[in-house]
């Protein structure tokens, strides 16, 4: 594919799915609810581990890149859990932070921060630690929110 997005036929997938998009060898399937859409989460999760070319696919086009941090504000435990892994993967690229600096990427992070459930808190506090790194304004926006202490105090619990 040539990277465009393809929205069509999405209704004959499954009755759940709202959205469909595909990028080059990358399928997402939108509803933030059914297995797939969970799987598809962590497919991608992994494949930002493991490949410097994916994670810099997705921080090349930044509308893609702010729909993955949109999931973020999704209930699902496990979507967000993943979702703030693959933003730690994507912030080893160096332009990442930059393309997210006119969002409210650092407040969504450190609200996750206060969560019961380990993981999400863990993961989203090492991408908030590595985009803070990465570019000034993140980190000058952590300080204003009060996160350096927060952000100190969830990874006393990092291994």
């Amino acid at each position: 594919m040539d990277g465009s997005i393809s929205r069509d036929r999405s209704e004959r997938l499954a009755p759940s799915v709202t959205s469909l998009f595909v990028c080059d060898d990358c399928l997402v399937v939108e509803d933030g609810r059914s297995d797939l859409f969970k799987g598809c989460v962590r497919v991608l999760a992994l494949l930002t581990q493991g490949s410097t070319k994916k994670r810099e696919e997705i921080v090349s086009n930044k509308k893609d890149f702010e729909r993955i941090c949109s999931l973020l504000d999704l209930e699902d435990d496990t979507t967000v859990a993943n979702t703030a892994l693959i933003l730690t993967h994507c912030f080893d690229v160096k332009r990442s932070a930059t393309i997210l600096e006119d969002t409210d990427i650092v407040r969504t992070l450190l609200g996750k921060t206060d969560t019961n459930n380990p993981t999400i808190k863990q993961n989203s506090a090492i991408a908030l630690a590595k985009l803070s790194m990465r570019n000034q304004r993140h980190l000058e926006r952590l300080r204003e929110l009060g996160g350096i202490g927060i952000l100190h105090s969830c990874m006393k619990h990092v291994n």
